[in-house]
């Protein structure tokens, strides 16, 4: 165990390459340190969490250092199915949307704005106009 002054936060979490339930610590000295959790295991702090950076808190898997690929203007988010080879074997896979970062220009607060959309989020501002497009986003609590 590791010396209790140095001590600064601890948490519960589950690993998510492993399953298994084990308290992170975090210390001031930021060595890892071993402590019993719920459960009977005892666990390196910093087993798991170098291999593959995502953890699961609650259920939902995120990965705290990648951002999402998600249109702000459509909501399209990526769709998962399955590869299927030749022999008919199944593994999962994942479609991306085409998000790209693109700046535009809002004549009525004279500046720019970057916003993370898909293609057809472009064809979409390009349609209805950045202004009214904006006014939408905002109704819907995105913050621009």
């Amino acid at each position: 165990m590791c010396s209790g002054s140095a001590k600064v936060s601890s948490s519960l979490t589950v690993c998510g390459r492993c399953g298994r339930r084990r308290r992170r610590n975090v210390t001031a000295d930021s060595g890892p340190a071993t402590l019993p959790v719920p459960g009977g295991f005892r666990l390196r702090a910093a087993r798991c969490q170098a291999r593959l950076g995502v953890w699961r808190r609650g259920g939902l898997r995120y990965t705290p250092l990648s951002m999402s690929r998600i249109c702000q203007v459509t909501g399209r988010k990526p769709s998962f199915g399955n590869n299927v080879s030749h022999s008919h074997r199944k593994t999962r896979r994942r479609w991306n949307v085409n998000v790209q970062r693109h700046r535009y220009w809002v004549p009525s607060e004279k500046r720019w704005v970057t916003l993370r959309v898909s293609a057809k989020g472009m064809k979409t501002i390009n349609r209805h106009g950045i202004e009214k497009v904006l006014a939408d986003m905002r109704r819907r609590g995105v913050k621009v």
